[in-house]
């Protein structure tokens, strides 16, 4: 009896620690794709797009690998959002992300 309900416990908490974005500490999971967004019009770089709720979302990540600045790569993507911001050009001043983890799509 007490070894299911250990079971039961670790089951339920590996689950419960799968969640895909924690606002708590800012991380969140996407799928996306990675742009060239030259300046001065507008990020001068490489920057990580999705669609959000309601818009187009662009983040400026921080530690993009070689290997992934393709323009128009589709990834999914975990990341941080860290305090900063970078200027876009028109498209203004956008948070600055570090990234926890991506693959190609």
């Amino acid at each position: 009896m007490k070894t299911k309900f250990l079971l039961a416990v670790m089951i339920l908490s590996i689950f419960a620690s799968c969640k895909e974005n924690d606002p708590s500490k800012n991380i969140y999971q996407v799928e996306g794709m990675i742009l060239y967004q030259p300046w001065p019009d507008s990020c001068e770089g490489f920057v990580l797009s999705y669609m959000g709720e309601k818009s187009l979302i662009l983040l400026k990540p921080s530690n993009l690998s070689e290997h992934f600045q393709i323009d128009s790569l589709k990834v999914k993507v975990s990341f941080q959002i860290t305090e900063e911001d970078w200027n876009c050009g028109i498209y203004g001043y956008r948070p600055i992300i570090n990234i926890l983890s991506i693959r190609k799509l």
